[in-house]
């Protein structure tokens, strides 16, 4: 596809921090010039909390949404051999939307960006102070010394 705008697949972090107006989420989105979509996991995640499944059917309507296929599965199952060789695994979730977004040659918008970006040939847009680089200080809670 010679002149195609790539898509820009935001995580579930992505599609929280756009809804709640924080992180630098919009302004992310506000500078791409591609389609936007969404998957099926960020859907499945957003249904878990109250409320969730009104709001994965608002995103729905709103974006594409990528499901799992073949593609994915493959891509799955590389990336997962490939981070468990070096030790670096991620939550099951967040594997499968990395392999969805690499399956469909899309950039991955994420807050997660250090996390997301341990998987080879994933691109990734990465905004706002993402928690994987914060300082130990930064996460410790009150009261924790």
């Amino acid at each position: 596809m010679v002149g195609a705008l790539m898509t820009l697949l935001l995580d579930t972090t992505a599609v929280i921090d756009l809804e709640r107006g924080r992180n630098g989420a919009a302004e992310a989105l506000a500078d791409w010039k591609g389609p936007v979509a969404t998957c099926q996991i960020t859907l499945a995640e957003l249904r878990r909390a109250e409320g969730g499944a009104e709001r994965a059917i608002e995103l729905e309507s709103a974006m594409a949404v990528w499901s799992l296929d073949a593609a994915a599965a493959d891509h799955y199952a590389a990336i997962t051999n490939y981070l468990r060789d070096g030790s670096w695994m991620i939550g099951a979730n967040d594997l499968w939307i990395a392999a969805i977004a690499r399956a469909n040659g899309a950039t991955l918008l994420t807050r997660h960006a250090r996390m997301f970006r341990r998987v080879p040939g994933l691109e990734v847009l990465g905004y706002g102070l993402d928690p994987f680089e914060m300082p130990v200080e930064f996460l410790q809670l009150e009261g924790d010394e």
